[in-house]
This record gives C-alpha cells, sequence and structure tokens, in this order.
C-alpha cells in the first residue's frame, strides 16, 4: 500500500485533488475543520469517484449517526483499535464496492 499523510484538512483536499485514493482514514476531529466536513466536500466535488472513507474517533457516536455514514459510504473505527482490525477492514473495503462495505 501506498500510504501519504496530511495534517489538515485543507492539506487533504490539496492531495485529493491531485492524487487518485481507494481509501481515506479520517480523525473526526481535524485542525480548523472536522472530518465529516472534509468528507462532505469529497463527496460534493468527487461525486461517484470519491474514495471510501473510515472515520476514526475516540468520541462516542450514537447509531444513528453511524447509520447516517454508513449510508453515504463511510465506515467507522472506534478507537482504540488494533492494527489487525484495521488491516481487516481495508482489506474488506479494497475488495468490494463502496456500497457493499459500511
Amino acid at each position: 500500500m501506498k500510504v501519504e499523510e496530511a495534517e489538515s484538512a485543507e492539506q487533504a483536499l490539496v492531495l485529493l485533488e491531485k492524487n487518485t485514493y481507494e481509501v481515506v482514514l479520517c480523525d473526526f476531529n481535524l485542525p480548523h475543520s472536522s472530518g465529516q466536513q472534509l468528507f462532505e466536500q469529497v463527496q460534493k466535488e468527487k461525486a461517484g469517484s470519491a474514495p471510501r472513507f473510515i472515520f476514526i474517533t475516540g468520541e462516542l457516536v450514537d447509531a444513528s449517526r453511524i447509520a447516517e455514514f454508513s449510508e453515504k459510504g463511510a465506515t467507522l473505527l472506534q478507537k482504540p483499535f488494533r492494527v489487525p482490525e484495521l488491516a481487516k477492514l481495508l482489506a474488506v473495503l479494497l475488495q468490494s464496492e463502496p456500497s457493499e462495505v459500511n
């Protein structure tokens, strides 16, 4: 896997404009923005070609919000998590269409 890192939502947007990614691993809380705002902007700008998003968070997230993200094609990974959990999720996401996994 090729991995690139962004320190902010703004930097992530620049990378997403220049490159194509299959998956974005994104925290809910980003400097000067939120992961949700980044996700919504990417969904709007890239429409059907947006990468899959995996949100990571240590916050408690209610089931309705998880379902909302799932309907939009994003997955939630609750902190703390172990690397094998992330690896398994990535394997599933990379072998399926975005609408098949959530």
